[in-house]
């Protein structure tokens, strides 16, 4: 799967919007190098275009293989577009579904990879921990605080600038880039938190929610923001779980933009904060619109 946020397409030269076709296909066979204790598992996929650098991330799933533990799972490999050599991505397991995600700002080879040691579990707690996202919640169990102040949909968001692993044999579990990491709401009542394991070292973060109106009123343009805390360090040690929830709007900084990839946005004052509701037709028992066609009562 390939989703593609909005801005991701970077623009033409001149301005105007981009445009690109997305492809997955399985990859030629290709020697892959990687640290001990890892290994890949199953194929590797080719996913196009190459080359292109996104404006924003997008997010990548593949299948996890059947004949492999999804406890042992850890994320994505891919091939370093500057440097060739081969990296493995923080990712997100999601055993019940038998897949991991992953957000990237580049295509390439990418492949599902685990630990081959006997006891993941001793080897992840002795080497790094956790970063836990609460759940956002339900899609509609909530108010976006101004504009029409209809039912809102919720997105939960740690973007992480950069880090220092203190064991630099480690460093391969970082992303080189900047990454982030998100929860978004659901449409049931299935309420779990999203587990990262990191390596131990040093996290600069920025915590970070996203809301918009949930609209169907095709005439109207719903609210849409999100809402950032200060930048934090975080001195990460083994073993540990740091737990992220969400927060009100009152505890953030409003911005009109944020950017996931670079943990920066641009802020401003939130829209539609004194807007008036919406107004009841004129007769209620009208459709100001013509309509042509047989029609009959259900």
């Amino acid at each position: 799967m390939i989703e593609v946020p909005h801005g991701a397409v970077p623009p033409n030269p001149d301005g105007t919007p981009g445009k690109l076709t997305f492809s997955i296909a399985p990859a030629p066979d290709q020697p892959v190098t990687l640290p001990d204790e890892i290994a890949l598992s199953g194929l590797l996929y080719q996913f196009e275009p190459e080359g292109v650098t996104f404006a924003v991330p997008v997010r990548i799933t593949l299948p996890i293989p059947t004949d492999t533990d999804p406890a042992r799972v850890m994320g994505l490999v891919t091939r370093d577009a500057q440097s060739g050599e081969w990296i493995t991505i923080a990712g997100v397991v999601d055993a019940a579904a038998r897949t991991v995600s992953a957000e990237v700002t580049h295509f390439s080879p990418f492949g599902v990879y685990s630990y081959t040691s006997n006891d993941p579990d001793a080897w992840q707690r002795r080497n790094g921990g956790w970063f836990v996202l609460e759940h956002p919640g339900v899609r509609g169990d909530g108010y976006y605080p101004m504009c029409r102040k209809l039912p809102r949909a919720l997105y939960l968001n740690v973007c992480i600038q950069s880090a220092t692993s203190t064991d630099p044999s480690l460093s391969y579990a970082l992303k080189p880039n900047d990454f982030s990491i998100g929860q978004s709401y659901s449409y049931s009542n299935r309420r779990e938190p999203l587990k990262v394991w990191l390596p131990a070292g040093t996290y600069w973060i920025v915590h970070a929610i996203e809301m918009s109106e949930i609209n169907n009123d095709p005439l109207y343009v719903p609210c849409h923001g999100w809402w950032v805390k200060p930048p934090q360090v975080i001195n990460f040690q083994p073993g540990q779980t740091v737990t992220f929830a969400r927060f009100a709007p009152e505890y953030g900084m409003y911005m009109d933009l944020f950017n996931t990839g670079t943990c920066t946005g641009t802020p401003g004052s939130p829209p539609g904060a004194n807007q008036p509701p919406p107004q009841p037709l004129a007769d209620p028992g009208l459709c100001p619109a013509k309509m042509n066609g047989e029609w009959n009562t259900a």
